[in-house]
Formats: C-alpha cells, structure tokens, sequence
C-alpha cells in the first residue's frame, strides 16, 4: 500500500475513524474519503501524505480541529474539501493558509478562515452578514 497513489473510498459505508496508518502511505497523491460515514478527528497523520495534491473529506461525521499538520502539505496540496463534518467551528488555523500557498480550494463549513483561503458560499454568507 505505501506505493499506492490513489485513494477513491467515498460514497461507501465505512464505519470508524480515519486509521493513522494513512500517514504511510507516502506516495498517495488523491485521498477521496468523502460521503462514507467516518467518524472521529482528522489524524495528524495527513500531514505526512508529501506528495498529495487533493484530498476530500467532506459529508462524513468528522470532529475536532483542523491539524496543523496539514501545513506540512505545502508543496502539493491544491484541493482541500472538509465541508459537512462536525468539526469545531472557528477558524482554518492560519499556519495552514500561510503554508499551503498552492492551495486553490478550501472548501469547508469552518468560518473566519484566513484571508488567503477560499471558503465555501456558507462562510462567504456568513462574512457577509457580519459585515452588515
């Protein structure tokens, strides 16, 4: 599994969290976890995964804060897509944004993100609304 460079599992009935043995998998490039039904918090683990370009977690039960490990992506990561989670609600950690300077895409249900993220049309709204 360490040569595998991608990962297509959404839209499957997996039960439990995401194991942090994803961490090596070390040429994985597309991680696709999206629509399945994980639970628990993103492993740190993710931020070993050098050579991924995107990764989508969305529409599953993930919870907890985004790891600041993801930072370590910077190089490759362009695609980032958490939406529909019960992660904490508060803010993209900016080491994140800062790092990932290659990132087109954060498309996520978590607010106040950083200036040099995109978040999903939800946040904008939001924004907007403060603003008013």
């Amino acid at each position: 599994l360490s040569s595998m460079e991608d990962l297509w599992l959404y839209k499957n009935n997996l039960d439990g969290s995401i194991p942090t043995e994803i961490g090596k998998m070390i040429h994985l490039e597309t991680l696709y976890l999206n629509d399945t039904s994980l639970t628990g918090p993103i492993p740190t683990e993710l931020g070993l995964l050098q050579n991924a370009n995107s990764i989508s977690l969305e529409m599953n039960q993930l919870t907890g804060d985004l790891p600041t490990e993801l930072a370590n992506l910077e190089d490759t990561l362009t695609y980032f897509y958490i939406a529909h989670n019960n992660l904490n609600n508060g803010t993209v950690p900016s080491v994140i944004c800062e790092s990932i300077g290659s990132l087109s895409s954060v498309d996520s249900d978590i607010c106040n993100c950083h200036e040099s993220c995109y978040c999903d049309t939800h946040c904008e709204e939001e924004k907007a609304e403060e603003r008013l």
